[in-house]
């Protein structure tokens, strides 16, 4: 309701209401949580193994973390798209650097504890304002 009240808000294509394909949300929702499992738990795995790296793992562990929260943000107006997951992925590569500006700053700001429950709404309305200007509609 909130990326479709900000989509509306920055006179964007109001976009229907979708029944909402199952398939596509379970792929969509598994290439994110495989990929962001995948990459922080080699990193760990590395670290673990070569301790001194933690020096830069630790570091990429919380930038792969900012990806998965960006990519699950970006869930709620690509949805509306019907956006699966080669095009959200193409979606990421076009607009990587806004994308992890998204990401980065949501990780920085759940760090602060409680701050969690405020800043899902937060960042839907940012990942919607992301998206249709990424389309040039705004």
């Amino acid at each position: 309701e909130l990326s479709r009240r900000r989509e509306a808000s920055l006179h964007s294509h109001v976009w229907p209401e979708t029944t909402g394909n199952f398939a596509r949300s379970l792929r969509v929702t598994f290439t994110g949580l495989f990929f962001g499992v995948a990459f922080i738990g080699g990193l760990t795995l590395l670290s673990l193994f070569v301790p001194p790296l933690a020096i830069v793992t630790v570091p990429l562990k919380f930038y792969a973390a900012a990806l998965v929260i960006a990519w699950d943000l970006l869930d709620y107006p690509l949805a509306f798209r019907g956006a699966g997951v080669r095009d959200r992925l193409t979606f990421f590569g076009k607009n990587f650097l806004a994308v992890s500006g998204l990401g980065l700053a949501c990780g920085a700001l759940m760090l602060i504890p409680g701050l969690g429950l405020l800043l899902l709404p937060i960042g839907v309305v940012a990942a919607t304002d992301l998206v249709v200007r990424s389309e040039g509609r705004a």
